[in-house]
C-alpha cells in the first residue's frame, strides 16, 4: 500500500479544455515503482510526471516536501530546482528564436556581448598557452559545450560569486553581473575542438540571447527571462522562474542532503538565480512535465528548430559529440531519445523525451547527496516507468 504521503493525479491534459482520453497508463505500477525507488535511495521527497501522446497524463508525489513540517510532496504545488535541466530550456528558447529568424546561432558571441573578450591564449593544465589570435566562439558552440569556456573549477579564475554577493540585492540583480568574473579569462580549449561541459557557457548564452531580443533600455538578463516567459505562454509551464533566494517563492520544497553517516540533513541554501540559463530555474513537477509536453508538440519549437536543437555537432577531430543545444542526444532500444539530468544543492532531476512518440518522463527530488557512498540516480526509475508504459499500452 502506498503511504499516505502519496498524491496521485491523473490528468487528461494540463489545459482546462477537454482533450481526447489517452490509453490507460499502468498508474498503480508506476506509483509503486516510484515509491520503491524513493525508499531505496532514501529520498525525502520525489515527484514524477509522464507525458503520453503529447500531454501530461500522470503526476505523482511521494514522501515529503518538508519533512519537519510534515508537508507532503505535491507534484502540483511543491517547487523544486531544475538544476542543469535549465540548459534544455535555454537551448529550446534559442532554437525557437533561430527558427523565427531572430537569432543567429553561428555568429561570434562577442557580436552580441562585446564584453566577452577572451585573450589570445588557452588555460591548460594550470598554465597559459599562447594562440595566434583571440578565439571567437559562437552561440551554437556555447549551447553544445564546444566553445572551450571553463566550468566551475577548470579555468584560470573562480567563476562562482561569493555568497555575500549572492545575497546582496544591490549586487545580485539578475545573472549578467556574474559573467564579469570570468569573461576576460582564457578559454580552456579552442572553440570546436572538444566537448567541455560548462554551466558558465550557458549563462553567457543566456546573455547573448537576451542581447539579441532586448528592447531599448532593457537589460540582457531581463530580456532573456522575457523570452523564456513568452516561449512558455499557454503551455501550463508559465510558473517556471529563476530560484531567487532574495525573493519569496511559494511552496519551495525544503532541500535535504544524504551524508556519509547515513543521516539525512537539511541542505545549504544559496541563491542559484545568478546562473539561471545554465542551472537556476525552479518549478513544480507538473510545470516541468508541461514544458516537456510543449516541447513534444510544435508550440515551443517547430520541426526546423528541433532539427537544430538536437543536431549532434562534429568536432575538429571529426568525432561527433552526443550533446545538441541543451540536450543529450541518443537513444534506447533503437528509439531516438533526448534527455538531461540535473544536480545541485537541494535537488536531483531528470527529463527524458522520445520525440517521435511524444513520450516524456520527468522526475524531481528535493534530496541531494553529499556522499560517494550514497549516489542518487533517477535514470533507473525513468527507465522502469518507460518499460511499464510500453508493456501496458503496446508502444
Amino acid at each position: 500500500m502506498i503511504r499516505a504521503a502519496l498524491l496521485l493525479l491523473l490528468l487528461a491534459g494540463c489545459r482546462p479544455a477537454p482533450a481526447p482520453v489517452a490509453p490507460d497508463l499502468p498508474t498503480d505500477a508506476i506509483s509503486a515503482a516510484a515509491e520503491a525507488h524513493r525508499q531505496a535511495q532514501r529520498l525525502v521527497g520525489l515527484g514524477l510526471g509522464v507525458v503520453h501522446e503529447g500531454r501530461v497524463a500522470y503526476l505523482g508525489g511521494f514522501g515529503w516536501a518538508d519533512r519537519e513540517r510534515k508537508e507532503a510532496f505535491n507534484p502540483q504545488r511543491s517547487r523544486v530546482r531544475w538544476a542543469s535541466i535549465s540548459k534544455s530550456l535555454t537551448g529550446s528558447v534559442a532554437a525557437r528564436l533561430w527558427e523565427r529568424g531572430e537569432l543567429d546561432l553561428d555568429s561570434p558571441v562577442s557580436a552580441l556581448v562585446p564584453s566577452f573578450q577572451p585573450p589570445a591564449a588557452l588555460f591548460e593544465d594550470g598554465t597559459r598557452r599562447p594562440l595566434p589570435a583571440p578565439p571567437r566562439p559562437t552561440l551554437r558552440q556555447l549551447l553544445n559545450h564546444s566553445a572551450g569556456v571553463q566550468g566551475y573549477g577548470d579555468g584560470a579564475v573562480n567563476p562562482t560569486p561569493d555568497e555575500d554577493e549572492l545575497h546582496d540585492p544591490a549586487v545580485n540583480t539578475g545573472f549578467a553581473w556574474a559573467l564579469e568574473r570570468w569573461m576576460t579569462a582564457p578559454l580552456v580549449a579552442e572553440p570546436g575542438a572538444e566537448f567541455i561541459y560548462s554551466t558558465m557557457g550557458h549563462n553567457l548564452a543566456g546573455a547573448a540571447i537576451g542581447a539579441a531580443v532586448a528592447k531599448p533600455g532593457e537589460a540582457v538578463d531581463a530580456a532573456f527571462l522575457r523570452a523564456v516567459s513568452e516561449s512558455l505562454q499557454g503551455s501550463g509551464a508559465e510558473g517556471v522562474q529563476p530560484d531567487r533566494h532574495l525573493e519569496p517563492a511559494s511552496n519551495r520544497a525544503q532541500g535535504y542532503v544524504l551524508r556519509d553517516d547515513m543521516s539525512v540533513g537539511i541542505s545549504h541554501d544559496a541563491d542559484v538565480s545568478w546562473k539561471a540559463p545554465g542551472g537556476g530555474f525552479l518549478s513544480t513537477v507538473q510545470e516541468l512535465a508541461a514544458f516537456c509536453a510543449h516541447l513534444a508538440g510544435d508550440g515551443l519549437v517547430g520541426q526546423r528548430g528541433k532539427a537544430e536543437l538536437w543536431k549532434q555537432p562534429v568536432l575538429a577531430d571529426g568525432s561527433t559529440s552526443y550533446y545538441g543545444l541543451g540536450f543529450g542526444v541518443g537513444g534506447r532500444d533503437d528509439r531516438r531519445r533526448v534527455e538531461h539530468n540535473g544536480g545541485q544543492e537541494k535537488a536531483r532531476t531528470r527529463l527524458v523525451l522520445y520525440p517521435d512518440e511524444k513520450l516524456c518522463i520527468v522526475a524531481m527530488t528535493n534530496t541531494e547527496t553529499g556522499s560517494n557512498r550514497f549516489p542518487i540516480d533517477l535514470t533507473p526509475l525513468t527507465e522502469q516507468v518507460e518499460d511499464l508504459i510500453r508493456a501496458s499500452v503496446g508502444m
